[in-house]
């Protein structure tokens, strides 16, 4: 069994803003060509309104594994078990009502009062459900929300919706519990002494070193690649946007059979996998 992250999620939809159809109008979409690539639905549904098949790519995209035999089979299999739909040959989530029905007839369901970010927002009356989209921000008063929606305006983009619009409910899928960052606990009232900054040292580097890897690179992966803290399946720091340019130090790690290269992405220092990036001397 994968995993799935609430943050992975956010992040990966913060990253698609702006995504649009190619060509305009037609409804094809990177998130189609995903679903019908991994057989997530009983036929190819590229082409056709596409607010499910975003939040269907969402899901697809963040599930994880750090199993070496882990593969794109388990993650279909995954998918479907995060959002509570049936096997693909009967999956029809692909229709707003459709993908509702299941998490509200599996009783992962939140009303206006209770909902969360991560949540999945179905618009609509019960059953008829006609627009749907991924919850990535609310005030504290639970006045209303923003939604990363796919098919709005024939792009992805980030929408405010007021709580008393015509919405049917909240879907919530099988988040595995986000990793404890800190276990420290301090008394706020007690403030540490200042103390001087210790001057830089070199620090040991304990990766191996490749020349050839060493310079600039494009991210290759269509619906965005995870920036992470460390090699592997570490906190992810940035989701980088296909064709986004990266700077490598030469230092990788070997997870799995997968190399990780240290690079630079705006300004931040993190690991992503070599497998989605393209050749810089190819370029």
């Amino acid at each position: 069994m994968g995993c799935l992250l609430k943050r992975d999620l956010i992040a990966w939809c913060k990253a698609q803003e702006g995504t649009e159809e190619n060509p305009m109008g037609s409804n094809r979409t990177i998130y189609g060509e995903i679903c019908d690539d991994a057989g997530l639905f009983p036929e190819k549904k590229n082409g056709i309104a596409w607010c499910g098949t975003y939040c269907e790519a969402g899901v697809f995209e963040n599930v994880f594994s750090d199993k070496p035999d882990y593969d794109d089979n388990d993650r279909v299999w995954d998918t479907l078990y995060f959002l509570y739909q049936p096997a693909p040959s009967q999956n029809y989530a692909c229709a707003c009502r459709f993908f509702a029905k299941y998490m509200r007839d599996a009783g992962a369901w939140h009303s206006k009062d209770d909902f969360e970010e991560g949540d999945i927002v179905f618009f609509g009356d019960e059953g008829n459900e006609y627009h749907q989209g991924i919850v990535v921000g609310m005030p504290d008063d639970r006045c209303g929300f923003y939604s990363s929606e796919g098919n709005h305006n024939n792009r992805v983009e980030t929408v405010w919706h007021d709580i008393d619009e015509n919405i049917s409910g909240f879907g919530v899928p099988r988040y595995d519990d986000e990793p404890d960052e800190s276990d420290d606990h301090h008394d706020d009232d007690v403030k540490p002494e200042p103390q001087p900054e210790p001057a830089p040292q070199p620090q040991p580097q304990p990766f191996d070193f490749r020349a050839d890897y060493a310079g600039e690179w494009k991210t290759c992966a269509p619906s965005g690649l995870r920036l992470r803290d460390s090699a592997g399946y570490g906190e992810t720091l940035a989701v980088m946007k296909y064709g986004s340019t990266v700077i490598a130090s030469g230092y990788y790690d070997t997870i799995n059979n997968m190399d990780w290269l240290e690079v630079m992405y705006n300004g931040i220092n993190g690991w992503c996998s070599r497998e989605w990036l393209t050749d810089h001397k190819e370029d």
